[in-house]
């Protein structure tokens, strides 16, 4: 019985690579698909409010909406895959795919529920950051002196309807090539409450190329294929998360 009820901690469900120092130890996954207690892939929704589910083993149509649809799996190691542009309103940042790729020194795009936000390579983020103001600085922090300056936080009273902010989309390279993956993220998810201000949940870092944390897997359930090299994501039904 895996139904283990609610708990906190850190579970590592990635490649035994990311274990090894110097010697590998099986992540715990790899142990039991090892020994035949579960098929050897895992589904995850996660709730803002809640917490969220993780199904080791299945896919629960109660936690999604519509269709699962499949991005293939670039690398096995983090849950890579390959990410074509990121969109603001539907307005691109107007970079090329490899600067969100994997390198020698960068470890790519992947879906990270260990990570609260959204963050990207510095590349990225100053590209995305003068595409959203370039055409949404209309909008109360949309400058380098509010949600794109340090703190990245502006008052809510400064903000009338959350609404009113653009989705940031990641178009991402689906098992159909000529069919990408558009997979939205609303304001209500990126502009994160705290205290009396809302904060920016997107940021740049150095080596990667895009990690959709939290503020991305909250709007999809996502299946972690690792027999057909595969990520799925369909539309979160938060009623069954």
């Amino acid at each position: 019985n895996m139904d283990t009820g609610a708990s906190t901690g850190i579970l590592g469900l990635a490649s035994e690579f990311n274990a090894c120092n110097p010697t590998c130890v099986p992540p715990i996954l790899d142990e039991y698909v090892s020994a035949g207690l579960t098929s050897n892939l895992f589904s995850i929704c996660l709730n803002p409010s809640s917490g969220g589910v993780l199904d080791i083993g299945s896919i629960n149509s109660e936690r999604y909406t519509g269709a699962i649809q499949y991005a293939p799996m670039t690398l096995d190691r983090w849950y890579n895959i390959e990410l074509l542009d990121i969109q603001i309103g539907g307005h691109s940042v107007g970079l090329p795919p490899f600067i969100y790729a994997t390198t020698n020194d960068v470890i790519g795009t992947f879906v990270d529920s260990g990570t609260s936000v959204i963050l990207m390579n510095t590349i990225a983020f100053d590209a995305f950051a003068t595409t959203f103001i370039q055409y949404y600085s209309d909008l109360p922090g949309v400058s380098h002196t509010g949600f794109f300056g340090s703190p990245a936080c502006i008052l809510k009273s400064k903000i009338g309807q959350i609404s009113a902010y653009p989705d940031v989309t990641f178009v991402v390279q689906s098992k159909n090539q000529g069919s990408p993956l558009y997979l939205p993220v609303p304001p209500a998810s990126y502009l994160l409450p705290s205290g009396g201000f809302y904060c920016l949940g997107i940021g740049g870092i150095p080596s990667v190329g895009v990690v959709l944390g939290d503020v991305f897997m909250e709007n999809y359930y996502v299946v972690h294929d690792r027999v057909n090299q595969q990520v799925g994501f369909a539309p979160v039904n938060a009623a069954g998360c």
